[in-house]
């Protein structure tokens, strides 16, 4: 969210599991590996764009 890649966040705690959903990226909840994935391709989607524009 610092970065300004994802407007928020929302963790669906449970028991037995944790659901992530990050809205306007994608309509389905996350398990927390797919919502790490998800975050870490956008982050570094954001650092390849920053190097070529300097």
């Amino acid at each position: 969210m610092q970065l300004g890649l994802i407007p928020s966040f929302t963790v669906h705690h449970f028991p037995d599991s944790w659901q992530f959903y990050l809205p306007n990226l994608n309509p389905e909840l996350l398990t927390p590996e797919e919502a790490y994935l998800r975050l870490q391709r956008l982050i570094e989607s954001r650092n390849s764009t920053a190097r070529s524009i300097l």
